[in-house]
């Protein structure tokens, strides 16, 4: 069975998918957060082949014991696997979520649940030959407690709960109230009579285009049926498994009340003194004057990854020819280079995708200001070194060693967050 990318299926579709051979297997997992594992519901009444409810605060499983349960419900390698609940698709999204990270394919929820199911039911409880299948680390992969922090940090964490409880107003579960600093709260339902919201609602809802989003709640129950509801969206939504039940064990761990809202813009200007000029390279010219590159850094992030700075270019100084890892857009402000054999004045954009090489870049005689921009991995890499020692030849300079680099407190603490490999 290949991977099934579409994660709902409509109650007619199952009706017609039962009648095929083999038909696939249906998982009861109707369940609440106050009562448990409902299998009364289970007997008074389920879909065919259905095997009864397990029970399920809510780590992940070990996985030798979700193998063992996954195989004494049937679970076969490539089985097609159908997840059903009462229709409020909470224990359905998480039980979906799980199987996909056991390494499951091709698992699905019933939209709508056992409320909106008209096909056959049958109240005999069925058991099922013992499966085969071997849990293995599937396409879903949970975020921890760090990871939460940086998606927070750019405005890509939503907290699923109430408005009551984000805001740390009410706490009927535990024992801290508040919520992770930065998330957004978006406690809008994604059920609209009885079924998933539509996919332009759902995307309504997500804080689209500011980096990979991720979703938590108090347990990681509700927050996966909005990991779900992305999915039947086409937006890719991970999973803070231990979500606020495990970020307030650690009281290192900061919180915060009332409302958030979206993230404020950060303004900063060049002759802000918490932004230093940085002497980043260094030559010395044919008159024994030296020349410089100097840059300030003005933003940084880690998640996602991405840059800008101003650069000042002294007269005459020569970069060699260069790239970076992630697309990457200069702008000459002031002043003129010459970026290989072309001449760009002030007013000049160049856009250089990912991997595209540049340079050697050699300032004119009133030097350049340059403001740039990466979306993505700032790390360089250089090539064609002989073109960079023929334009020190020409213009009768000498590079100097790379000056130490000293960032300021705030963004010397992003950038300790940036793992280099």
């Amino acid at each position: 069975m290949t991977r099934v990318d579409a994660p709902l299926i409509d109650p007619d579709d199952l009706a017609a998918r039962l009648r095929t051979s083999p038909p696939p297997v249906i998982l009861d997992v109707r369940w609440s957060l106050a009562g448990g594992a409902d299998r009364a519901a289970y007997d008074g009444g389920h879909i065919p082949v259905c095997g009864p409810p397990g029970a399920g605060r809510h780590p992940l499983p070990e996985p030798g014991a979700l193998q063992d349960a996954l195989r004494r419900a049937g679970i076969d390698e490539g089985d097609d696997v159908i997840v059903v609940d009462s229709g409020d698709l909470l224990a359905a999204a998480r039980t979906w979520w799980t199987l996909r990270w056991a390494g499951i394919e091709s698992v699905r929820v019933l939209d709508g649940g056992m409320a909106l199911w008209v096909g056959p039911t049958e109240t005999t409880a069925e058991t099922p030959a013992p499966g085969s299948f071997e849990v293995r680390p599937g396409d879903r992969q949970p975020i921890d407690a760090d990871e939460a922090r940086g998606r927070a940090r750019v405005g890509a964490l939503v907290d699923v709960r109430s408005s009551e409880r984000y805001r740390g107003e009410s706490e009927p579960i535990d024992a801290v109230a508040g919520h992770i600093p930065g998330a957004r709260n978006v406690a809008d339902p994604v059920i609209v009579d009885g079924r998933m919201a539509e996919p332009e609602q759902i995307r309504s809802l997500l804080p689209i285009g500011t980096g990979p989003v991720a979703a938590y709640c108090g347990s990681g129950v509700t927050a996966a049926r909005m990991v779900l509801a992305g999915a039947s969206a086409g937006i890719d939504v991970d999973l803070y498994v231990g979500s606020w039940s495990e970020w307030i064990t650690d009281a290192e761990r900061p919180i915060a009340t009332g409302d958030e809202g979206r993230p404020e813009p950060i303004f900063r200007h060049l002759d802000d003194d918490d932004v230093p000029w940085q002497k980043v390279k260094a030559q010395r010219n044919a008159d024994g004057s030296e020349s410089a590159v100097w840059e300030k850094w003005l933003a940084f992030s880690t998640d996602p990854l991405y840059l800008s700075l101003y650069a000042r270019y002294d007269p005459g100084m020569i970069v060699r020819r260069h790239g970076h890892m992630s697309p990457h857009v200069v702008f000459v402000l002031d002043g003129s280079v010459r970026i290989g054999d072309r001449d760009c004045p002030a007013g000049t954009h160049v856009e250089l995708p990912a991997g595209a090489a540049f340079g050697p870049i050699v300032a004119g005689s009133d030097g350049a200001v340059m403001f740039e921009v990466m979306t993505g991995d700032p790390r360089s890499w250089g090539d064609d070194p002989a073109r960079f020692e023929a334009a020190l030849e020409a213009a009768g300079a000498t590079p100097l060693p790379d000056p130490p680099l000293e960032f300021p407190p705030w963004l010397a603490d992003l950038r300790a967050h940036w793992a280099t490999p």
